[in-house]
C-alpha cells in the first residue's frame, strides 16, 4: 500500500513539473507575427450613434462576417446588428423586439443567436 501511494505522489510531481514547464504566454510581437492582432477596446456601435449596448452576443463566420444581437438604446430594444468587415464597421439596427415594448434583458433573458448553414436566427 506504501508503494502504491509513494508512486502515485512521485507521478503528481512529474505531472506538475511537466505542466510548470508547459506554459507560455504569447507576447503581442508573437501574436502579430502569428497573425493575431488585438485592438484597444472600443464602442463597435458608436459609429451608429449608439453610444451604449447591453448583452451582446457575437457569432462570426471565416468570411469575417460578423452577427451581433444586443439591447441599445433609451428604450431597451434588442437590435441585430452586422458587419462585413471583421468588426471594422457595423450595419444596422434591424429591430427584433416590438418597438412599444421595453426588453428587461438579464441571464436567460438576454438576446439569443444562432447560425445555422444559410440561416441566421435572433431573439
Amino acid at each position: 500500500m506504501k508503494t502504491k501511494i509513494t508512486l502515485q505522489a512521485a507521478l503528481l510531481c512529474l505531472a506538475a513539473l511537466f505542466l510548470a514547464g508547459c506554459q507560455h504566454t504569447v507576447t503581442r510581437a508573437e501574436a502579430a507575427n502569428a497573425g493575431y492582432v488585438f485592438d484597444q477596446p472600443r464602442p463597435v456601435l458608436q459609429g451608429l450613434g449608439i453610444a451604449h449596448s447591453t448583452s451582446p452576443r457575437l457569432g462570426m463566420r471565416v468570411s469575417g462576417q460578423i452577427y451581433l444581437p444586443a439591447v441599445y438604446g433609451k428604450q431597451n430594444q434588442v437590435g441585430f446588428f452586422m458587419s462585413h468587415n471583421e468588426g471594422d464597421t457595423f450595419m444596422g439596427p434591424v429591430p427584433i423586439s416590438d418597438p412599444d415594448g421595453k426588453v428587461a434583458a438579464h441571464g436567460e433573458q438576454s438576446p439569443a443567436l444562432a447560425l445555422g448553414h444559410t440561416q441566421i436566427y435572433a431573439r
